[in-house]
């Protein structure tokens, strides 16, 4: 892991985040009614999870994560596949 690959990696998830959010917004508009109510659900969701991301790269950035050591990248990203991990399981 290179020093700026934890704010790379926020950012690709970000962009995956933002990619089923499409997904899902055409689906609102084009899909059945259980479709449409399927997607508002994962809407819901996906919108909380991109705020919290757009949380932690903000603070990547203030904490100027790009200067970490390779060690505390690591056990950070580690640290946000556990909170995902649990964000999960109390979102369904």
């Amino acid at each position: 892991m290179t020093h700026t690959s934890y704010l790379d990696h926020l950012e690709s998830r970000l962009k995956e985040i933002e990619r089923a959010l499409a997904r899902e917004n055409k689906t609102l508009e084009h899909g059945d009614i259980p479709d449409k109510v399927e997607a508002l659900e994962s809407l819901t969701k996906l919108e909380q999870r991109r705020r919290r991301l757009e949380e932690r790269l903000e603070t990547a950035r203030e904490k100027h994560s790009e200067t970490w050591s390779e060690a505390h990248a690591g056990f950070r990203e580690e640290l946000d596949g556990i909170e995902d991990t649990i964000e999960k399981l109390i979102l369904g």
